[in-house]
């Protein structure tokens, strides 16, 4: 099995564990787990943009640039972070891995599946252009609009898409669980745990970043 070989950006959706053991044991240069994670950031953006419908306001030229300014660093950002959290809390449950080996793990049993969601974007984009990011026909764009194609067709199109990206992300939540059970050298289930511990974390400390300013906005109103 040779190294960044492209069978295992495909192997990895039905042998999460194999294709993520296959990379723990030999790891490679540190560069490609960066750029999956970059692509991976730029694609999140873009979900993010589409799930609150920044193209009602924002131009779709400038949310393409901003996925790629600011999407990409996020993207990286989330790597490092994902490996420290999921090292820490996966200690706990007797997990073994060392931060580069969740790295690995997060890079090439998540990020790169979730790289293969984000090339729906390139369809998507040139079949309905603005009105990727947009909740109305008005802001339609793209070859859908050029075939001038109905508003029923368009909404079918966008709520496919939508659907697509939703089944396969759910399919990658569980890639994830083995890929960081692998990893950790423990099962899917205590990865569950873990995964659930750090997301109840992280909203616990949205909630106590974002409350003050829900009690000034409540006391200035």
């Amino acid at each position: 099995m040779q190294q960044g070989n492209w069978k295992y950006w495909f192997r990895v959706w039905i042998h999460p564990r194999q294709t993520v053991r296959h990379f723990l044991k030999h790891p490679g240069p540190f560069w490609p787990l960066v750029m999956i994670a970059l692509f991976s950031g730029i694609f999140q953006f873009l979900d993010t943009g589409a799930d609150n419908e920044w193209g009602n306001h924002i131009y779709s030229g400038l949310i393409l640039l901003l996925a790629v300014l600011v999407g990409a660093p996020l993207g990286i950002g989330g790597l490092f972070l994902s490996g420290v959290l999921y090292r820490w809390v996966g200690s706990w449950f007797g997990g073994t891995a060392t931060r580069h080996q969740m790295y690995i793990a997060f890079a090439r049993g998540v990020l790169a599946p979730s790289v293969l969601i984000g090339l729906l974007w390139i369809p998507q984009f040139v079949l309905l252009g603005r009105r990727s990011f947009a909740d109305t026909l008005v802001y339609s764009g793209g070859l859908a609009s050029g075939l001038d194609l109905p508003g029923g067709v368009l909404m079918t199109l966008s709520l496919l898409f939508a659907m697509i990206k939703i089944v396969l992300s759910i399919w990658v939540f569980i890639i994830m669980l083995h890929a960081v059970g692998e990893a950790h050298q423990f099962s899917a289930w205590r990865a569950l745990g873990v995964s659930l511990i750090i997301m109840v974390a992280i909203s616990i400390l949205v909630m106590i970043l974002v409350l003050p300013f829900l009690v000034i906005g409540i006391i200035a109103n």
